[in-house]
């Protein structure tokens, strides 16, 4: 694990978010690649998801179809990292020294590193509004 040294600054087009994107790291090298997140607040990750993104030129990113990560249910504290590994992996966290802070990892377990063209970009996002589908009914209305 490498804990970065240099003042990172936050990608978020939001600077204000609870789970602010720092960058991906080590690109195209397997088992390294990461994503780093921070954390601005305590956060309830069962509201975030990542997806595998294009960045058009205007800055935009446009999801890449069936590329997505939940990170499930969990608390975070204000001033924790989060680095997602695109390799396999068990979830695991280790204090950051001298700190209160922890650094969680994660792994989406892809068989092949993600980030190797530096056109495709994570993409974080919040769950806001959901619907969920009701169970199969025999036959639609007519």
């Amino acid at each position: 694990m490498v804990l970065y040294a240099k003042k990172i600054e936050p990608m978020n087009a939001f600077p204000e978010q609870d789970l602010q994107l720092f960058g991906t790291f080590d690109r195209g090298i397997p088992n390294k690649e990461h994503i780093a997140f921070r954390a601005s607040r305590p956060v309830d990750l069962t509201y975030y998801g990542v997806v595998l993104s294009v960045r058009l030129a205007s800055g935009a990113g446009v999801p890449v179809r069936d590329n997505f990560f939940w990170f499930g249910p969990g608390i975070i504290n204000g001033g924790d990292w989060i680095y997602l590994y695109t390799c396999s992996g068990r979830p695991t966290s280790t204090p950051i020294p001298n700190s209160t802070n922890k650094v969680y990892m994660f792994f989406w377990t892809r068989a092949n590193v993600l980030f190797h063209n530096p056109d495709l970009v994570p993409l974080l996002f919040k769950f806001d509004a959901v619907t969920i589908g009701e169970p199969p009914v025999a036959a639609l209305p007519r």
